[in-house]
């Protein structure tokens, strides 16, 4: 009696924590975790730098424009005085006077406001807008593949947190019932009907059973925990329930539509077309080394010449205005420019070999999965059957125990069968679904 006082105790603490508890949809836990997941955080800043490196090469495309400012000095060599002597000292003075005059500048100080636009620029404008522009499309497709791998991790955390929840109330169920069990079995011994052995063997089987609610309760806080960890929601195991809700999802689709799906829509597979085109470019970024570079410019400045600090008051600006079109030709450099060319060919290759590969084994993944999701609906079904079986032995199994046709142990098995059954059900039911969401990913058309 003192047990069963402890049950309702805990059934009543049960019942206060549900009160408590908010319950959470399927629904609200996949919007929380798609907000808070790191992996798609990541994508996304990786498309926000693709956004920026098209901008980047759209600015190269634009003309360029510099400011310089710079002073220089010039040390002049050592004067030679020329040995002839002037007979007329007013000619030889105007020699002085005019050498003096042609006499360059020590120092002097200059600046520059330069525009210059690029042509042609070796291709590498038009190729490295083409290859940022497909990276950033193939990003976008790299985020619905990781936002499907997202969503398909938490609604399978989901199903184990609802079957972690349904296997605590069947071990509630199974605890109640070895408690009523051991109950009959007492009352049975004290009117002479029923032996000492029986009692040992209820006494230990609803032990047993309130080891196997304890463990039960355990699996479930770990399966809540694994789901607020992924979801990144922040509420106290002890408030957290989850709603018993599996929406309705029929999948009836045979094994060549599967892999057929999954060929068209995969978005690994998807992805490989951009990144196809990817290293297209990369082969023709190399070759355009090849090329010329063509420019245009024009630049404004001034000169002025002094010698020393105490001339820059008789500084004179001369002006230096021109326009320029211009090109630059590496004729050669060495093997560097074909060897870079050789490199992006084999880089290219090597992923034509590596997209084979992923596909082989996305379709080996598919027929994998496929057998799982065969074998899951079977054994569902036949669980569903077990289950029906296992409840109608266990009623028979009690009224003849009551009515002293069987022994108790036949009772006993009945209940154990019956708890059996149902967390087989109820894990066959887990596997299914989980089946159901590897395929729906694996296509790329996750529903859940």
């Amino acid at each position: 009696m003192r047990f069963i006082g402890k049950i309702l105790l805990i059934v009543t603490g049960v019942l206060h924590c549900c009160a408590e508890s908010k319950v959470y949809t399927l629904d609200e836990i996949l919007n929380t975790g798609m907000k808070n997941s790191r992996s798609i955080k990541i994508i996304e800043q990786e498309m926000y730098k693709s956004e920026s490196e098209v901008q980047e090469i759209y600015g190269r495309a634009l003309p360029a424009a510099n400011a310089s400012v710079n002073m220089s000095h010039k040390f002049s060599p050592a004067e030679i005085t020329p040995s002839i002597t002037s007979q007329n000292q007013l000619v030889n003075e105007m020699q002085n006077a005019i050498a003096a005059m042609m006499k360059p500048k020590e120092s002097s100080a200059a600046f520059n406001i330069g525009v210059e636009q690029p042509i042609f620029a070796q291709g590498k404008i038009y190729f490295g807008l083409k290859l940022a522009n497909k990276k950033r499309v193939t990003l976008n497709c790299k985020i619905q593949d990781e936002k499907q791998k997202v969503r398909g991790n938490i609604v399978k955390l989901y199903f184990g947190g609802l079957m972690a929840q349904r296997n605590v109330q069947i071990a509630f169920e199974h605890l109640k019932i070895a408690t009523e069990t051991h109950r009959i079995v007492l009352l049975r011994e004290s009117i002479g009907t029923a032996s000492e052995y029986d009692t040992l063997s209820s006494r230990l089987h609803k032990k047993n059973a309130q080891i196997s609610y304890t463990n039960s309760e355990s699996e479930l806080r770990l399966a809540y925990d694994k789901i607020l960890s992924a979801s990144g929601l922040h509420v106290s195991l002890s408030t957290f329930e989850l709603y018993d809700s599996v929406p309705a999802n029929e999948f009836s689709l045979s094994i060549d539509q599967v892999i057929d799906q999954v060929k068209k829509n995969n978005f690994s597979i998807t992805q490989i077309s951009g990144y196809r085109e990817m290293y297209n470019y990369q082969v023709k970024l190399a070759v355009s080394d090849f090329m010329p570079l063509i420019y245009c410019g024009g630049s404004f400045g001034q000169i002025g010449q002094f010698d020393g600090i105490d001339d820059i008051g008789n500084l004179i600006w001369s002006d230096d205005r021109k326009v320029y079109i211009g090109a630059k030709w590496d004729i050669f450099t060495g093997t560097a420019r074909k060897e870079k060319i050789f490199q992006a060919n084999v880089d290219r290759d090597i992923f034509e070999l590596n997209s084979e590969q992923l596909v082989d084994n996305l379709v080996l993944e598919t027929k994998r999965a496929y057998e799982k999701y065969i074998t899951s609906k079977n054994q569902l079904e036949a669980t569903d059957e077990v289950v029906w079986l296992a409840e109608r032995g266990l009623t028979l199994a009690r009224a003849s125990y009551e009515a002293g046709s069987k022994i108790y142990l036949d009772m006993q098995n009945a209940e154990l069968e019956l708890q059996k059954a149902k967390m087989q059900h109820n894990s066959a039911r887990y596997t299914y679904y989980c089946a159901v969401v590897d395929l729906q990913i694996l296509m790329g058309n996750l529903l859940f």
